[in-house]
């Protein structure tokens, strides 16, 4: 896990395999912004309990266990809305389809472009931390 300013925006990152954990979060670094990296999501949904839900999640569709459509859904359920992207290391159209309809924000295939990646983490940062103009 690695974290920045307390006052900054937070990204979590979950993946099964350390190596995209470790890049992607030295990818966001340069953001200042609170990283928190889990491998699996589990692990995620247990640091729910104590922080809240982050300002963005990036997470990858095949993981053990419950995987990341699963828990879009679980999170969904619990009231938790994260703007999520989706990485995958097998992408096909009936499985992005079925990532945006439970909520994503972007599905990824791997290996994805650091600027793509980037840039999509920069928008939904900034449309979560834009104050609400309207009561």
């Amino acid at each position: 896990m690695a974290t920045n300013s307390t006052d900054s925006a937070v990204v979590c990152i979950l993946d099964d395999d350390d190596s995209v954990r470790e890049s992607l979060a030295a990818l966001l670094e340069p953001l200042s912004i609170r990283i928190f990296t889990y491998s699996n999501a589990q692990d995620f949904l247990d640091s729910l309990e104590t922080e809240a839900a982050p300002d963005c999640l990036i997470t990858e569709v095949d993981l053990p266990g419950l995987g990341g459509l699963q828990l879009l859904e679980q999170l969904s359920k619990l009231g938790h809305h994260v703007p999520t992207i989706f990485l995958s290391r097998d992408g096909n159209v009936r499985t992005a389809v079925h990532a945006m309809r439970v909520g994503a924000v972007d599905f990824i295939e791997k290996p994805f472009i650091n600027g793509t990646l980037l840039q999509n983490v920069k928008k939904i940062i900034s449309a979560r931390r834009e104050p609400s103009t309207s009561k």
